[in-house]
């Protein structure tokens, strides 16, 4: 009986051990996975993700939170040439959002951007800025798109833009960040400013509206990878670009017929590398349109939506090319607001009527030439 319970024993030692070796195996499945770190002065600042649950360390700051914990939101936009990543956690009062933007060169080199830190709020006053001493950047450990969007509580473009000047003003040449200068109009290229001749002032191009579509012909020469290609209403083709080292993917729109374009070549360049020409601009994209306050376009509407009443004109006749018409709202201003648009025989009905449009302002990327493998 002895000899039996000394068994029953090792086989109950045996189990629980490998009991516990099971247990610190899943437990070492939840690691801590970094999102975020960067340098700022003398201190650290590290985000990391266990699983579904978000760490903010930052001196003796540590902040956790999820999905639903309600003090972690995230914000992401992008437009065709620059990029905005802001996270916000909250504790009490205070907000600690890690923001980080770059953009591209403009094609003389200058004007690009990349720069990451730290904004400190108590309630809506602002009461601390760093930047990073080195590239923070944002890594692919966790989902972020999931958290609660931040949209309402964007930092403002002013918030970040007077404080790199700042900034600029107090750093040693020694410590100045490359392209860290003010150009011949006082603007700062680091902080993606240009010197706008309209406006007389400095601004950030790719945040720059204005009410009619803007036309920009300058041609911008990139390589990309081809990472899908859809055949539109011909001759348009829907061509999604991979830019891997910016962390950026952008669709851009190619008329296979102008320039000629060997579609069954250009269909197996997926997954290759080209370099292509392609012409960049905000426009107006008409959403939906309103005749005496009904909806005349199988479209929709909502408050984040611009609108102008006006006058419509230019659809005198159903579109049956491949191409959209150009139709023009025209407000008691005088002011032209241009719309690519398929005409239906909605809206012929409503030409030369008082109409409310509903749009967007969204960039355009158009490829003007490419070069295929």
């Amino acid at each position: 009986m002895a000899k039996h319970t000394k068994i029953l024993l090792i086989v109950a030692l045996l189990a629980l051990g490998l009991a516990g070796l099971f247990a610190l195996k899943q437990n070492s499945a939840k690691e801590s996975l970094p999102v975020f770190s960067c340098n700022l002065g003398e201190k650290k600042l590290v985000v990391t993700a266990e699983g579904s649950q978000l760490s903010f360390n930052y001196g003796d700051i540590l902040i956790r939170g999820n999905v639903d914990s309600g003090n972690v939101a995230y914000h992401h936009q992008m437009w065709v040439h620059a990029e905005d990543k802001q996270l916000r956690f909250r504790q009490g009062d205070n907000s600690y959002v890690i923001f980080n933007r770059w953009a591209y060169p403009n094609n003389e080199g200058k004007g690009a951007v990349d720069y990451s830190g730290l904004l400190i709020f108590k309630g809506y006053d602002k009461i601390d800025l760093k930047f990073c001493n080195d590239s923070g950047e944002f890594l692919s450990n966790f989902d972020l798109s999931m958290l609660p969007d931040d949209a309402e509580h964007v930092i403002p473009e002013q918030e970040i833009a007077v404080s790199v000047e700042d900034v600029l003003d107090n750093l040693d040449s020694d410590e100045m960040m490359p392209g860290a200068y003010r150009d011949e109009h006082n603007c700062i290229p680091s902080a993606g400013y240009e010197w706008s001749e309209k406006k007389q002032e400095c601004v950030r191009p790719w945040l720059e509206e204005d009410n009619t579509s803007q036309t920009d012909d300058e041609q911008i020469t990139e390589t990309g990878l081809i990472t899908a290609v859809e055949d539109g209403a011909y001759p348009m083709y829907s061509i999604t670009m991979a830019f891997p080292k910016a962390h950026l993917t952008q669709t851009f729109s190619l008329n296979v017929e102008s320039p000629s374009v060997d579609t069954s070549a250009l269909e197996k360049a997926v997954g290759q590398y080209v370099t292509f020409n392609y012409t960049s601009a905000l426009e107006n994209d008409l959403l939906e349109m309103e005749l005496n306050g009904k909806p005349i376009l199988d479209g929709w509407k909502d408050a984040s939506l611009k609108k102008v009443t006006g006058i419509l004109s230019g659809a005198d006749k159903v579109t049956e090319s491949d191409l959209p018409g150009l139709v023009t709202v025209t407000d008691q201003a005088g002011t032209q607001f241009h719309f690519d648009y398929y005409v239906p025989p909605e809206m012929l009905a409503a030409n030369g009527k008082e109409v409310t449009a509903y749009y967007a302002i969204n960039p355009k990327n158009r490829i003007v030439s490419i070069t295929l493998p």
